[in-house]
């Protein structure tokens, strides 16, 4: 059923998770940056369970460095719903966990069905509309689109929390230098 005439419940719920999912993966993608030199392999993990995609379910267990152009493509979330993960490991615990790193984007794959044992032909792909890293994705608001009130109250709103924390740097990754220089 439709909501306010505009969407229905599991069409909001999708828009949710989605932007909920973009945002963590957005951050873990962060922090596992930040551990690289530690933790430079970098582990795919799909939930497998009846809901998982094949082409999700495909990659589950794939190992690649950090670095490898196949996170570009392929670093979660890689469709709407998508639960899918990554896992930082360290030379210590590949070696112990008996994991190979191979390099760049697997071609065809073969899914196993748990319950059938059916195998099933795959190659993997982020969903239309996934292809791309989350953490690389830098959002920047265009505040020339806001209606000059709205725009003019932003900025004083942000200059003021940066004036108290300082914070002016960081903006330049987000805002334009003639947003910077209207807050000012």
């Amino acid at each position: 059923k439709k909501l306010d005439g505009k969407l229905s419940a599991y069409r909001l719920e999708t828009v949710y998770r989605t932007n909920v999912q973009s945002a963590y993966h957005a951050g873990r993608y962060s922090q596992m940056m930040r551990v690289a030199e530690r933790m430079p392999y970098w582990r795919y993990v799909s939930v497998d369970d009846s809901r998982t995609r094949p082409s999700h379910k495909a990659l589950h267990g794939l190992v690649r460095r950090y670095d490898d152009p196949f996170w570009d493509a392929f670093y979660p979330p890689n469709g709407f719903r998508c639960r899918c993960t990554v896992q930082a490991l360290s030379d210590r615990q590949m070696e112990r966990k008996g994991y190979e790193a191979g390099e760049g984007t697997p071609g065809m794959m073969v899914w196993i069905d748990p319950q059938t044992g059916a195998e099933t032909p795959v190659v993997p792909r982020p969903d239309l509309g996934f292809h791309g890293n989350v953490g690389k994705q830098h959002w920047r608001p265009d505040l020339g689109k806001y209606r000059a009130d709205l725009k003019e109250a932003t900025l004083a709103g942000i200059g003021a929390a940066c004036k108290k924390d300082g914070c002016y740097p960081q903006l330049k990754r987000f805002l334009q230098q003639s947003d910077l220089e209207d807050m000012e």
